[in-house]
Parts: structure tokens; C-alpha cells; sequence
């Protein structure tokens, strides 16, 4: 198999949840090596290997450029004076508080995030080239990958909050929640994650935050937008829906926004910095996130039955990576 063949296979599958652009490419290949013994222990000592080199490993460049980037979004954001909802702000709250390491947060949503800032950095720079009915398509579908983005995360955050504490076992919604079939990409909708919300932290049914329910929601323009019901018309500078819905430009930038500050601030509170201080926390963090996964893998090396299935998940994957390879 070649250099970095695995990790890549699962990058893809989305097994691996790792920004590599903030990562060296040589770190990759040592991951792979690692990861392709099948060995748990192997693999946990290069997690502390990741930990005590981690500031050769990390791309300082694409780390700043990805900075300037949300930077950049955020400035436009704070010029049009729009600000994150106290629904929002008290969910982001709760998911960073249940992370293991909070870290972990934004490992997964970087990779994303990434490449949605580099899409946006690119249009800014060829707007005045750029046709309006490409612009705006771009901008629809950066709209529902973001959208899409956040439910995942938060999809799978709460379900195996929700599966590893009993308290909650009775409400409706969060039995509900947990019986959804979850293959690869596919996670509850954003009304079910709604009510699960209300349900475990208090949060109204009906709320300000981007999960809830209304005309003037990001759920309900997501979910036009994901079924083709949904265009824009140049003439009259409106998003139409064919339902005869129509959105003013102001109300797309809205809730286009609404769903940025939520990933900007959830960075912020799982870094535990605003986004200039960014480089500065990151080397820090990952230590503690690489040494948390060491601890963890080193537990499976202790156990027989875990050791043995990670050693045939492990090969399986390989099996896989061969062929899409």
C-alpha cells in the first residue's frame, strides 16, 4: 500500500477526523506507519510522539492563512453588527462542556471550515469578475454545506453524550434520537436535534437558534435550498422559492451569517480564545487532545477483546483502502 494510503482512505470515509492542511505531510506518513500496524500500542506511542513534537508537525503557514481567513469573516460579520443568539450561545455551551477534550471540536470542524473559508477568501477576491448566477450558486450551496457541517458534529456529539448517560432515558425525544440509523454521513434532522435540545438543556421549543423552527431559520432555507426548490432570480435581486417564498438579499446574509458566527464561536470556546489568538493556543491544545488519544488507545492494548477488534477493523480498512485505491 502506498505512503499514507490508509489514512487517507479513512480521511475520506470520514473515520479520521484530521485537518491535514494544518498538519506537515510528513506528519501523515508517520500516521499511517503507525496506524497500519494494527498494533494499539504502537499507535499510542506515536499519539505522545504527537504530543511532544507537536510544533513540527503543525503547519504554522496554513494555520495563519486559515486565521486571516476567519478573520476576515468575522470582520464582515461584526461591521453588519450581527451577533451570536443566547439559544446558540448556551447550546455551544453544553456541546463544549461534554467534549472529552474540547479541542476535539475543532479538530473536526477545521478540515470543513478550511476549505469553505478558502471557497469565500476566493470569491472576495473575483467578486467584481465573478457572474452574478455563479456567485450566488456558490453561495447557496457554501449555505447547505456549512448547514450540513454543524449537523453532523453536532449529531454525532449528542448521540454519544446521550448513549453514555442514562439521565435522560426517558424523554421521548432522546429515545427517538437514538434509534436513527446513522451510515455515513446521515444524522437526525434539524428539528429532531431541536427537540432533543429542549428536552436535556431547557432551551425552548420554539428558539433563536439556528436549529429552530420558522420562516426566518436557517433550517427551513437549508432545507429549500438541499431540495431544489429554491433559485435566484436576477431581475428582482430575490431568492425565490417555488412555493412563491420570496428572501430579500438581507435576509439570505442574515441567516448565512448566523450559521458562521456559530462555527466561529464554537472554535472560540473550544480553543478558549478568539480566533486572532488562534496560533497561540493550538500548539497547547493538541498536546492535551494527542495525549488524551494515547490514554485511550493504551486501554485497548490492556484489553484482549478490544486489542483483537481494533487489530481486524484496522485490517478491514486496508482491505477497503486497496480498493478504492
Amino acid at each position: 500500500m502506498s505512503e499514507a494510503k490508509l489514512v487517507e482512505y479513512l480521511l475520506k470515509k470520514g473515520y479520521i477526523k484530521l485537518p491535514t492542511k494544518i498538519f506537515q505531510q510528513q506528519y501523515i506518513v508517520e500516521l499511517n506507519k503507525a496506524l497500519s500496524t494494527g498494533n494499539p500500542i504502537i499507535f499510542s506511542k506515536f499519539l505522545e510522539k504527537s504530543a511532544e513534537k507537536v510544533d513540527e508537525y503543525l503547519d504554522m503557514k496554513n494555520i495563519e492563512n486559515l486565521i486571516e481567513m476567519l478573520k476576515n469573516i468575522e470582520h464582515n460579520i461584526s461591521s453588519q453588527k450581527y451577533s451570536i443568539s443566547p439559544d446558540d450561545e448556551k447550546i455551544l455551551k453544553f456541546l463544549v462542556s461534554i467534549s472529552r477534550v474540547p479541542a476535539e471540536d475543532f479538530l473536526e470542524i477545521a478540515g470543513p471550515l478550511y476549505f469553505i473559508t478558502e471557497v469565500l477568501n476566493d470569491i472576495e477576491k473575483n467578486k467584481k469578475i465573478l457572474p452574478e448566477s455563479i456567485l450566488m450558486s456558490t453561495l447557496l450551496w457554501i449555505f447547505v454545506n456549512t448547514y450540513e457541517l454543524i449537523l453532523h458534529i453536532v449529531d454525532r456529539k449528542l448521540y454519544r453524550y446521550l448513549k453514555s448517560n442514562k439521565k435522560h432515558d426517558n424523554n421521548g425525544s432522546v429515545k427517538y434520537f437514538l434509534k436513527i440509523k446513522r451510515k455515513g454521513k446521515d444524522h437526525a434532522t434539524a428539528g429532531t436535534i431541536n427537540k432533543v435540545l429542549h428536552g436535556i438543556i431547557g432551551i425552548p421549543q420554539e428558539n433563536d437558534s439556528i436549529f429552530g423552527s420558522g420562516s426566518g431559520k436557517p433550517k427551513l432555507l437549508r432545507n429549500k435550498i438541499s431540495h431544489s426548490n429554491i433559485f435566484y432570480d436576477s431581475g428582482s435581486k430575490k431568492i425565490v422559492v417555488l412555493d412563491g417564498t420570496e428572501y430579500e438579499m438581507s435576509e439570505f446574509i442574515e441567516q448565512y451569517y448566523q450559521i458562521f458566527i456559530f462555527l466561529l464561536k464554537w472554535i472560540e470556546l473550544s480553543i478558549g480564545s478568539d480566533i486572532s489568538q488562534l496560533s497561540i493556543t493550538l500548539k497547547y491544545e493538541f498536546k492535551k487532545v494527542f495525549k488524551s488519544y494515547a490514554k485511550a488507545f493504551l486501554k485497548i492494548e490492556r484489553s484482549g477483546e478490544l486489542k483483537r477488534r481494533f487489530y481486524e477493523i484496522v485490517i478491514e480498512w486496508k482491505r477497503e483502502a486497496e480498493l478504492y485505491s
